[in-house]
Parts: C-alpha cells; structure tokens; sequence
C-alpha cells in the first residue's frame, strides 16, 4: 500500500494523469438479489495455558455451531471407542 502510494505521488509530481477504477454500473434490483445476508461475526476470548490474557477468537454464527458439532462428535467417537476396548 505504501509503494502504491508513492507510486501515486511520483506519478502526480511528474504531471501524469492517475489511473482511476470507473464505476461499475448496474441495474438497481441487482445488488438486492446478487448479495446474500452477511452473517454476523461473534468473538471470544479464549483462555491460553501459562497466561493470564486470552486469545480473542472470531467465527461467524455458523462457523461457532459447526465447531461446537464437531467437538460433540469426537467427544462421542472418543468414548465409544473406549468402550470398545
């Protein structure tokens, strides 16, 4: 960002026009139905053995409960194997 930055001002200094994106143009019903819900982000602080500050950790909303899945299924496959055994 820096380097295009300079870039930017030699380039300005030098009396060469800037190159600048042109807007995109597009039908106003289409960005309503082309973007779908951003989900939202949720952030938790996470303990860290050996330290008194945790570690802030963000997923969106699903993220969270396919993580939470995935825990209760190791958990489960874990104790079935044990009782196996």
């Amino acid at each position: 960002m820096f380097i295009s930055l300079l870039a930017s001002v030699a380039l300005f200094a030098a009396g060469e026009p800037i190159a600048q994106a042109a807007p995109q143009s597009t039908p106003a019903a289409a960005p309503a139905a082309a973007k779908p819900q951003k989900e939202k982000m949720v952030c938790k602080e996470e303990p860290v053995t050996g330290s008194r500050f945790g570690k802030r950790v963000c997923h969106t909303e699903s993220e969270w409960r396919q993580l939470r899945q995935d825990a209760q299924n190791d958990t489960s496959r874990m104790q079935v194997q044990r009782d196996i055994r």
